[in-house]
């Protein structure tokens, strides 16, 4: 399990989060420098206007050497005195110009003793010029010096204050990039994570939608958002292969039990419709399959010939030798009826000794004839069993629809009168009975 997606994104929000105070930090560290930078360049500002003033003052007093011009020199030397005071410039900045305006005022008190002595020094011409071009000289000295010093700290300030600048920028600019490179780093590795979660999430349930349930997630891989889900879903999809193979063997149960149930139902419909001993049609399905033959007869204008069979001397064989031999003896000459006759016609077991045989789609009597002289000779085949061989004869009766009559009712009780008559001949006969409209019996030797 690699970790949980939300406690990613919030790593990813907290970084952000970062970054953002950060640059805000130091924005704000670059403002605050800038507005130092011009605070000080206006109290630098202030202090030269100060020094140009005093400056001119001085040379008013040097042009006019009166009371009033020195007067106003010492006022504006004063007023630099306070400004330099007052002023909120960094102390190691204007520690030289209070050094030289110090200097300046010692200067301007010894210019003052200097014109106090000035008028007991009338008589010595040479030495007041000298002195009063000293004084001068150093007058000038100190307010080049301030100039100098105001300008180089002008060039100072600005120089420090870019440089401040430019590493606020630096280290801005190096911040936002590694961060920015983390963020990218960290967002790359969440989209990783999530396409590897998402595409197993797809994989499964396009699974169940293709119906296969044995699909399992492996959520080892997975975040812990994820592996719940794939968690959830492998619970889910146990629950649905299961209940699916319940069902399956549900529905599999159900078609075995309908298979059994179809083949007892063809079992006893067959059983319904055959006898139980020889296979063959019983009497009802006979009656019933007569009925189509005769309407299939009426619409194609072709013959149905009825032949019924009474065996002769099977009493005597089941009386004397079981009811065993003479079970299989029907068996045998069952066999032997379906073996001369055609898939289409009907051969049944009336009951008994006695057979029926329906002959349809005939379209002349010789065929009747012929096929009743087959059978005879069939019947009449020794029947060996167990070493021993049994003799049986028929009796046939054949009624031919429709020359004899137009029900199929009748076709039988017609086609059995015909078979008694055969029978009082003695041996193996057949008789066709009498066609319409007297159904007066005819006895026709084979």
């Amino acid at each position: 399990m690699k970790g949980s997606i939300t406690s990613k994104m919030y790593t990813l929000l907290g970084i952000g989060i970062l970054m953002t105070v950060i640059s805000a930090w130091s924005m704000y560290s670059l403002y605050n420098q800038h507005v130092e930078a011009t605070r000080n360049q206006m109290k630098l500002l202030e202090i030269q206007t100060e020094v140009s003033a005093l400056q001119g003052e001085l040379w008013l007093y040097l042009e006019y050497k009166d009371d009033k011009s020195f007067s106003n020199l010492v006022e504006q030397q004063k007023r630099l005195s306070e400004r330099l005071a007052v002023s909120n410039v960094n102390v190691s900045k204007v520690t030289k110009l209070n050094r030289l305006n110090n200097q300046l005022t010692a200067l301007l008190s010894e210019d003052k003793q200097f014109q106090a002595e000035l008028k007991q020094l009338s008589a010595r011409r040479d030495f007041v010029a000298q002195r009063q071009a000293v004084l001068t000289g150093r007058y000038n000295m100190l307010i080049q010096n301030m100039y100098e010093y105001i300008s180089s700290e002008h060039e100072t300030e600005l120089s420090q204050t870019n440089l401040k600048i430019e590493e606020t920028m630096v280290y801005l600019a190096v911040v936002l990039v590694m961060f920015s490179v983390g963020m990218s780093f960290a967002a790359f590795m969440l989209l990783k994570s999530f396409r590897v979660g998402a595409r197993a999430i797809s994989t499964a349930i396009n699974s169940v939608k293709k119906r296969r349930f044995s699909h399992r997630i492996h959520c080892d891989n997975l975040d812990n958002e994820f592996s719940t889900l794939g968690k959830t879903f492998n619970a889910m999809n146990e629950e649905l292969e299961h209940s699916v193979f319940t069902k399956s063997q549900l529905e599999n149960e159900v078609s075995k039990q309908t298979l059994e149930l179809e083949k007892k139902t063809h079992a006893l419909e067959y059983l319904s419709e055959h006898d139980s001993l020889t296979a063959l049609l019983n009497r009802r399905s006979m009656e019933k399959r007569l009925q189509t033959a005769l309407e299939k007869a009426e619409r194609t204008g072709l013959l149905v010939a009825l032949l019924f069979l009474d065996l002769d001397k099977f009493k005597e064989i089941n009386d004397t030798y079981g009811h065993d031999i003479g079970d299989e003896v029907l068996i045998r000459l069952s066999e032997r009826l379906l073996t001369v006759t055609r898939k289409t016609d009907i051969v049944s077991r009336f009951g008994g000794d006695e057979f029926v045989v329906c002959l349809d789609l005939l379209t002349d009597k010789s065929f009747i004839s012929a096929k009743a002289t087959q059978i005879i000779h069939e019947v009449e085949r020794p029947i060996v069993i167990g070493n021993k061989g049994h003799h049986v004869g028929v009796s046939i009766g054949i009624a031919v629809y429709p020359n004899c009559t137009d029900n199929h009712r009748d076709l039988v009780k017609l086609a059995d009168q015909a078979m008694y008559i055969a029978k009082e001949r003695q041996g193996s006969h057949f008789v066709f009975a009498k066609e319409k409209p007297t159904n007066v019996l005819k006895v026709v030797d084979d």
